[in-house]
């Protein structure tokens, strides 16, 4: 078990710094959508009550975990079959898991800052209060889960 967390932290090392070259390309996007949404979206309703602030609010977190799962994931994958990098990793003598909890961890890293500012920003720009409960943090462990090996 041991060897295991150690794989696996040195594996979680070689995604992240693998990947450093598009954060700041994949932060400027969530930043950019989370913005969008929030201030784009309000012009679609005359009246907003706070239920359909939060309502809007909460949508753009979403927006941003699909674009990433469903557009910088695929390119990240493309370019690394394109690379060769897809057969040097299954030729490492770890696990194939470790290298998919990885990539995962990374991936959830990389798009809580998006997530929590489109929260944050929702809240300021529709003048509601945000109260965080210890429950959040099961429930994005959970979600990043279920959304990784859906």
């Amino acid at each position: 078990m041991n060897n295991w967390f150690r794989s696996y932290a040195l594996m979680l090392k070689w995604v992240m710094l693998s990947n450093r070259s598009w954060l700041s390309l994949n932060l400027a996007v969530q930043v950019m959508i989370a913005a969008g949404f929030i201030f784009g979206i309000s012009f679609f309703y005359p009246e907003i009550t706070p239920e359909t602030a939060k309502y809007l609010t909460t949508g753009a977190p979403t927006l941003i975990l699909i674009t990433v799962g469903l557009v910088m994931g695929p390119q990240m994958i493309a370019m690394m079959r394109t690379e060769g990098t897809f057969d040097y990793i299954w030729s490492l003598p770890v696990p194939r898991m470790i290298y998919i909890f990885a990539d995962t961890t990374n991936m959830v890293i990389s798009t809580l800052p998006g997530v929590i500012l489109a929260v944050v920003l929702g809240a300021i720009y529709f003048d509601f209060s945000l109260s965080v409960s210890w429950l959040v943090i099961p429930a994005v462990v959970l979600i990043s889960l279920c959304g990784s090996f859906a």
